[in-house]
């Protein structure tokens, strides 16, 4: 090989070295906004969560089996006027 070809060899071997740190990069990126996307998932279902504990702790029990009672009419007025 000549001294040329050697060189040429060297920056395309560089290019190819650089092209997969910006790969690598980019992939690491990805997937710390995956995770960040997910934490918040996770954290929003749990703020819900922990309300709908909250209000079930501090509701009356009539409270919760009236909720439940209108629940069930309306599942079964639904199901009866969509046949």
């Amino acid at each position: 090989m000549s001294k040329n070809q050697i060189v040429n060899f060297k920056i395309v071997n560089q290019q190819i070295v650089n092209h997969w740190r910006n790969l690598l990069m980019w992939r690491n990126q990805i997937t710390n906004f995956t995770h960040q996307i997910m934490n918040q998932i996770m954290n929003f279902t749990h703020q819900i969560i922990n309300l709908a504990m909250h209000t079930l702790s501090t509701m009356d029990s009539s409270v919760i089996l009236s909720c439940l009672l209108i629940c069930v009419v309306l599942f079964i007025l639904h199901r009866f006027t969509n046949k």
